[in-house]
């Protein structure tokens, strides 16, 4: 048993072999002395093999074995180039655990900077409102509640007051008439340069000339939360949009719901899908993951406002949308969940947006 690092240097000639199992895979940041002076020493062995992960992996100081036998899956970040030959052994998990979200999509959230000023942490632009006004709202208070910096929210001016009133926080632009048309459109193309997403649809309705704005927004903008209304089927042109139905807005794509059904429908329309429901199915057209997180309770209006607002928070953020809609669908799960604990079978979308945070 080595106690100290000047045993250890000891066994720079001696040894044939050095295992490393010094850090696992959940270490943040850079390692720590005495850490940092292990990981220093045990570089200069000849022959290295790393257990899971080289430790330190992601960091500037790191082992860089010859070999690294990793178990079950792949770890993030491993190549050749940090990790050298890579082994991969299956230690008997069944495949069903790969497609269950966990507290493992919290992971995904990306560290504060303190460096980092008003508007750096990410900009979400809301397009809603006209036959609902609250759900826009809702939807900006979970884009806030997820940890964005500022939210700029679009409603028609039938909209505006409801909007506008609900939290001083939101930056509500009033556009004229009753529903969002093509004739909104060059005003909010010429402001979504500033976002990092949009959420198009909370309460925004069905009209045709609505629809016929939606479209033209999808083929302007890039990072898109597709949600409620705004959801059906065309060419959606680009990959970095997420759709997040429920059951019944599904039947607007695709006539199955069973899951490679979905997954081929991602694939073939480059989207990525967040089918809510029960359990919440999660997929990019390659992937997928099913989430049980929540309570029955969530079944209320509005929830699905929050949900949106959270995805489009996440993309703003720098995550993709499959990475949004896990962690999302997750985290908001979870805090139904307390809900549910603290205040009752009676708890609010707001009550939501509150306990994610």
């Amino acid at each position: 048993m080595i106690k100290n690092i000047s045993e250890l240097e000891e066994y720079k000639g001696k040894a044939d072999l050095l295992v490393d199992c010094l850090l696992g895979s959940g270490i943040k940041g850079e390692p720590r002395p005495p850490f940092d002076k292990y990981i220093e020493v045990m570089n200069s062995f000849e022959n290295i093999i790393s257990a899971d992960v080289p430790s330190g992996i992601g960091s500037r100081c790191a082992i860089t074995p010859n070999v690294t036998i990793t178990f079950h899956d792949y770890k993030v970040e491993m190549n050749e180039k940090n990790s050298g030959t890579i082994i991969l052994h299956d230690v008997g998990f069944p495949d069903y655990i790969d497609q269950r979200t966990g507290p493992g999509e919290l992971l995904l959230y990306p560290e504060f900077d303190s460096k980092k000023h008003k508007g750096q942490n990410g900009k979400v632009g809301i397009i809603g409102g006209g036959p609902y006004s609250g759900a826009p709202a809702l939807a900006a208070l979970g884009a806030y509640r997820a940890g964005i910096d500022l939210v700029h929210v679009f409603v028609p001016a039938s909209s505006y007051d409801h909007v506008s009133g609900f939290i001083p926080e939101l930056i509500v632009h009033k556009l004229p008439g009753e529903i969002i048309t093509e004739e909104h459109l060059e005003f909010i193309l010429g402001k979504t340069s500033e976002f990092d997403a949009i959420v198009v649809g909370p309460g925004i309705g069905k009209q045709e000339q609505t629809q016929n704005a939606i479209i033209e927004l999808v083929k302007n903008c890039n990072n898109i939360v597709l949600d409620a209304d705004a959801i059906f089927d065309f060419n959606f042109k680009h990959p970095n949009i997420l759709l997040t139905p429920h059951r019944g807005e599904l039947k607007r794509l695709t006539p199955s719901s069973r899951p490679e059904d979905l997954v081929e429908y991602a694939s073939r329309k480059g989207v990525t899908m967040l089918i809510k429901g029960e359990v919440d199915i999660i997929t990019d057209g390659n992937l997928m993951k099913e989430n049980s997180s929540g309570h029955p309770r969530m079944a209320v209006g509005g929830t699905g406002d929050v949900l949106a607002g959270v995805c489009g928070a996440l993309m703003a953020k720098g995550l993709t949308a499959f990475e949004s809609a896990r962690l999302a669908a997750y985290s908001l799960g979870k805090a139904g969940e307390i809900c549910y604990e603290e205040i009752g079978s009676g708890f609010l979308p707001t009550d939501l947006a509150l306990f994610l945070s």
